[in-house]
């Protein structure tokens, strides 16, 4: 049991470094708002000696917040909305990159109509929007090497998203982050390159 110092967990992805022999979480937090993230967290627990873990929490910045979410920053609001940790790729030196990513699902009726029973008829549709990535390194003690947002913008309707996000190609000297640019019929593929220098 590890004790989060007040915080609770937003969503977090658990990986097992073979290299470093540690169980990592990488995460994202919230203070008091389970609404919204506040920043990144990263637990590394030796399996041998569990109770001598590190737990290292990093809030976001203001700036980050509002480059990250555009026209959706409010002041007021602290914090980010509707992001998963979609994974965790491991560093050499034990450290992290987490990745997390934007996105939600709508949900609305169309053609509705009373019938003479006084029933609501109509079909459902599913919207799915699956937005920007961002990616923190996150060093081996905790402490946030860098944070970039990875921007991107996907739209699909009655799908379950079967086509949007982005698929992770590791190759020894890179990451690449593959991407459809819309989803649909005819399309390009898009991708981010993170490189480990």
């Amino acid at each position: 049991l590890v004790p989060l110092e007040g915080r609770m967990t937003y969503d977090v992805k658990f990986s097992f470094d073979n290299l470093n022999e540690r169980l990592i979480g990488g995460g994202l937090y919230s203070e008091d708002n389970l609404q919204r993230t506040e920043g990144t967290y990263f637990l590394s627990i030796p399996p041998r000696t569990p109770d001598k873990y590190l737990l290292a929490f990093d809030p976001f910045e203001d700036q980050f917040v509002a480059a990250f979410l555009g026209k959706d920053f409010s002041s007021k609001n602290k914090g980010i909305s509707e992001t998963d940790v979609q994974e965790i790729v491991h560093r050499q030196d034990g450290g992290i990159l987490l990745i997390a990513e934007r996105n939600r699902a709508l949900e609305r009726r169309t053609g509705m109509a009373r019938t003479s029973y006084d029933r609501l008829t109509g079909r459902y549709i599913v919207d799915y929007y699956y937005d920007d990535l961002f990616v923190a390194s996150i060093h081996p003690n905790g402490k946030t090497h860098w944070r970039n947002i990875l921007h991107k913008r996907q739209y699909s309707q009655d799908d379950d998203a079967a086509y949007s996000s982005y698929f992770l190609l590791k190759t020894p000297y890179n990451l690449r982050l593959l991407f459809n640019d819309e989803i649909k019929y005819e399309n390009t593929v898009s991708e981010y390159v993170i490189q480990g220098n």
